[in-house]
């Protein structure tokens, strides 16, 4: 290894590890917090907590690894820059290729990494942390259900109760929000209610006396009121036979349902949206850790603080253009392979043009 690959390869290595590690656990936390009360009402073990954390980090990795690579090499290259040693190297007859070279590998690391995270590891782990969520959830409701909080039982459904009896499945003061129907969302008061459970939790049900059942459809322009004396509100945990959604599932299994006529074109263009996605994304960590060569060097003038903003805006750019293209080919105004993959086009010539100038730069200092 030559010796300006390992000082690039040292100096950015350890930026990308503490930026990809200190990311996730803000992530985690982030997502962890909201269901603690499931949990720990469920009775999990500590096992089955690290699993359960386990499940959740694949889905943060695809965001983390491009970001992790970008303020990697943004770092190392901002610290040579008012160091310089990046000066120097250039001085020393250093073309600036070699430098651009040792990124090259982290940028594909990160676009391997990001493509084994999209492709296998995130589908897989979807599926098992919705399969392990129903099972938490109903060993939770077996225990019954605590007064005073919101809980949120699973996808669209979310509970409240203003007083529990002892054993927490007799109720008065009941609250239901119901999203799981598209077409109308339904909003459930009732004075009393009872909790049923069946055999390990996995038939669920709520028995609710003298209430209001509201339905109300997604554009708001209609709603529906009735009286109810009794109402059975199912809450079945479904297990392995549930709808896989489009998380859960492979390149070809997506790319199958896209180009099938049977399903409507709303939810083929879904489907494509999330495939061109999935390949989208490790294009994109090997761009943002190669842009990143230009944005440390030329900020190295602004400082610490000037580096890593512009490194923010750079990825929060990327990000918001790559959302707001996912969801114009999701609503079928433009084609899916041309929304996902435009943010990467752009941002490949951005990362040509600064790469070039950075190559300027190094030769006039080098002269």
């Amino acid at each position: 290894m030559k010796l300006t690959t390992a000082v690039v390869l040292k100096e950015a290595v350890a930026p990308t590890v503490i930026s990809f590690i200190s990311i996730s656990v803000l992530l985690l936390l982030g997502r962890i917090l909201p269901l603690l009360p499931v949990l720990l009402r469920s009775g999990i073990t500590f096992g089955e907590f690290l699993w359960f954390l386990s499940l959740l980090l694949p889905d943060f990795f695809m965001l983390t690894i491009p970001l992790a690579a970008l303020f990697g090499v943004l770092l190392a290259f901002l610290r040579l820059s008012r160091d310089n040693e990046l000066l120097g190297m250039l001085s020393c007859g250093v073309q600036p290729t070699r430098l651009i070279r040792p990124v090259l590998l982290i940028g594909m690391g990160a676009a391997a990494a990001t493509l084994l995270v999209a492709v296998i590891l995130t589908p897989k782990s979807k599926t098992l942390h919705r399969l392990f969520l129903q099972e938490v959830s109903a060993r939770a409701f077996t225990q019954g259900i605590v007064p005073g909080s919101f809980l949120p039982f699973s996808k669209g459904i979310t509970l409240y109760v203003q007083e529990a009896s002892q054993d927490k499945h007799n109720f008065k003061g009941v609250f239901i929000k119901d999203d799981r129907k598209k077409e109308a969302a339904s909003l459930i008061f009732a004075q009393t209610g009872q909790l049923y459970t069946g055999t390990k939790g996995q038939k669920i049900a709520l028995k609710l006396n003298d209430g209001l059942l509201n339905r109300i459809n997604p554009d708001y322009t209609r709603t529906d009121t009735f009286e109810f004396q009794t109402y059975t509100v199912q809450l079945g945990i479904e297990g392995k036979k549930s709808r896989k959604g489009r998380g859960e599932m492979g390149l070809a299994e997506l790319k199958k349902r896209g180009q099938d006529p049977k399903f409507p074109l709303k939810k083929r263009l879904r489907y494509m949206a999330e495939f061109h996605k999935r390949l989208a994304l490790p294009v994109g960590a090997f761009i943002l850790a190669v842009i990143a060569v230009p944005l440390g060097t030329f900020s190295g003038a602004a400082g610490i603080s000037g580096g890593i903003a512009s490194g923010i805006a750079t990825f929060l750019g990327y990000y918001l253009l790559s959302a707001f293209a996912f969801n114009m080919a999701e609503a079928g105004t433009i084609p899916p392979w041309l929304g996902i993959w435009t943010p990467n086009v752009l941002f490949g010539i951005a990362a040509i043009i600064l790469l070039q100038k950075f190559i300027r730069h190094g030769i006039s200092q080098h002269s």
